[in-house]
């Protein structure tokens, strides 16, 4: 079904969605991110600057394919006079070994930043700004039942804003451009 609003045509677009990817950069290593263009609605090509050392890290996770779930749910908690929107982003890290787990308990202490989620439709949302960041708010690690079931870390990172997250209008090789990917 399409949606026609006043004086504005909405495309049908396909209804399948999901996380292909997903990276993290912390608040310190972003220098800027620059404000929403007023025609296309996203944060411009140019507009996500790097602080000189910054490093942008992706998060190997458990795709739906592989019996875990992964996925960002945007609620609308404000009313129209104070918008305000909460952004949940969930999934399941593979692997539980005592390398990731240091890692994950750092990320746990003192995360605080700016996500990049790139959809299967090549969209790219940034979730968090350096002055309101997102945080990794759960960490959980998970064993599996039996042979067959993943050892696996489970996070949940939480940002809060008046806008929620934004598009960004680059893509995967940009963001890697941008950061210094390591």
């Amino acid at each position: 079904m399409c949606v026609t609003l006043i004086d504005m045509s909405a495309s049908c677009e396909s209804a399948a969605g999901g996380i292909a990817r997903l990276f993290a950069i912390k608040s310190e290593d972003v220098a800027s991110i620059a404000a929403i263009d007023g025609t296309s609605k996203k944060v411009p090509q140019s507009g996500l600057v790097f602080s000189p050392t910054g490093v942008m890290r992706e998060f190997d996770f458990v795709k739906n394919s592989e019996g875990g779930k992964a996925g960002i749910d945007e609620n609308d908690i404000g009313t129209p006079q104070s918008p305000a929107y909460e952004t949940i982003v969930t999934m399941a890290v593979k692997g539980n070994s005592a390398v990731n787990r240091a890692y994950l308990n750092e990320v746990r202490q003192g995360f605080r930043g700016v996500l990049a989620a790139v959809m299967n439709t090549g969209q790219i949302f940034l979730i968090g700004t350096p002055s309101t960041p997102a945080i990794l708010r759960k960490y959980n690690r998970k064993f599996g039942n039996d042979l067959e079931v993943a050892n696996v870390q489970e996070l949940e990172f939480y940002f809060k804003s008046a806008t929620g997250m934004v598009e960004y209008d680059g893509d995967v090789d940009d963001l890697q451009t941008v950061g210094l990917n390591d």
